[in-house]
C-alpha cells in the first residue's frame, strides 16, 4: 500500500480518512498543560451552531480542540485565541477512555490539530 504523508496524519491510498474542519466560537480561554518529559497540550472548547429554519431554532454542538507538542501552534493559540474568538480549525477526531479511582469509565472525544 502506498502511504502519502501530510502535516498531521498519514492517508492510505484507497483507504480511510479521519479529517474534520470546524468554524466556531471559543468557549473559554485556552488551557496550557505541561507534562513530564516536555509533553505539552493546549486545549479549548469550541461551539459550532446550525440554524433550523423550519423550527426557527439554533442548535449548538460543543467540541474539545487540542494541540499536542506543537510549539509554534501553542504560541499562536496562546497569543491570539481567547474566549469568544471566531476560529477555523482542521484536524482529526480522536476517541479515548480513562478509568477513575472508582473503576468508572470516562469517554472523551477530541479534535486533534
Amino acid at each position: 500500500r502506498k502511504v502519502n504523508r501530510t502535516k498531521n496524519f498519514a492517508v492510505q491510498s484507497r483507504s480511510m480518512l479521519n479529517k474534520v474542519m470546524l468554524i466556531g466560537r471559543v468557549g473559554s480561554d485556552p488551557e496550557l498543560r505541561k507534562f513530564e518529559d516536555e509533553y505539552t497540550k493546549v486545549s479549548f472548547p469550541l461551539a459550532t451552531s446550525i440554524y433550523n429554519s423550519k423550527t426557527q431554532k439554533e442548535y449548538t454542538t460543543w467540541h474539545q480542540v487540542c494541540f499536542y507538542n506543537n510549539e509554534y501552534l501553542t504560541k499562536k493559540v496562546d497569543d491570539k485565541v481567547s474566549k469568544g474568538s471566531l476560529v477555523y480549525v482542521e484536524g482529526s477526531i480522536r476517541h479515548y477512555t480513562t478509568t477513575d479511582e472508582d473503576d468508572k469509565k470516562n469517554y472523551f472525544t477530541e479534535i486533534v490539530v
